[in-house]
C-alpha cells in the first residue's frame, strides 16, 4: 500500500504489492495526462523521465537545472538578437 498526504509518503506491504501499486500509479498518471490532451507516447516518456530523475542525487539534479537555465538563456539571448 502506498499512501501520500501533502508530500509525506507511507509505504507498507510486501515487495509484490508495492510494485503492483507503483504500476497502478504509473498507469493512472499516464491515463490522466492523456485525458488532459497529452499524446500517450509523450505521457509515457514524461513518466519515465520523472522516474529517472527520482533516482538522481541532489548534485545531479542541480547540474540538470544549471544546464536547463544555460540552454534557456542561450535561446532567449539568440531570440533577442533577431
Amino acid at each position: 500500500m502506498i499512501k501520500t498526504d501533502k508530500g509525506q509518503i507511507e509505504i507498507e506491504g510486501n515487495i509484490a504489492s508495492v510494485i503492483a501499486d507503483v504500476g497502478v500509479i504509473s498507469n493512472t498518471v499516464r491515463d490522466t495526462l492523456v485525458e488532459n490532451g497529452m499524446p500517450k507516447e509523450m505521457a509515457e516518456e514524461r513518466i519515465i523521465d520523472i522516474v529517472k530523475k527520482g533516482f538522481m542525487s541532489e548534485e545531479e539534479i542541480a547540474k540538470v537545472i544549471e544546464e536547463k537555465i544555460a540552454s534557456n538563456a542561450s535561446i532567449l539571448g539568440g531570440a533577442s538578437k533577431k
